[in-house]
C-alpha cells in the first residue's frame, strides 16, 4: 500500500534539495560586491580573494552540481571562470 504522507514528505525533501534559488541569490550578491570592490579600486587583493572563495563555495554546492546535466555543465563552466578570476586576482595588490 502506498503511504501518501510518505510520498508527500519525499517530494518535499526532493524539492528542497533541488531548489537552487538560495545559492543563486548569494552568487548574485557576491558578484555585486565584486563589481563594487573593483570599481572602488585601491588595494583589493585580500577582499577579492575572499569573494572569489565565496563564489567558488556557492558553485560547488551540491544543489548546483547535482541532479540535472545542464546544472552540472553550468557549474563546471562557472568553476572555470572563477579559477581564471582567482589566477588574475593573485597578480593584484
Amino acid at each position: 500500500m502506498l503511504d501518501e504522507g510518505r510520498v508527500l514528505t519525499e517530494v518535499a525533501i526532493w524539492a528542497e534539495k533541488t531548489d537552487v534559488r538560495e545559492e543563486l541569490t548569494r552568487l548574485a550578491a557576491h558578484l555585486e560586491q565584486l563589481a563594487l570592490l573593483l570599481d572602488k579600486g585601491g588595494s583589493v587583493g585580500r577582499p577579492l580573494d575572499f569573494l572569489i572563495q565565496e563564489l567558488n563555495r556557492e558553485v560547488q554546492h551540491d544543489r548546483l552540481e547535482g541532479g540535472r546535466p545542464r546544472a552540472l555543465q553550468s557549474a563546471l563552466a562557472a568553476k572555470g571562470i572563477i579559477e581564471k578570476m582567482r589566477e588574475q586576482a593573485q597578480n593584484l595588490e
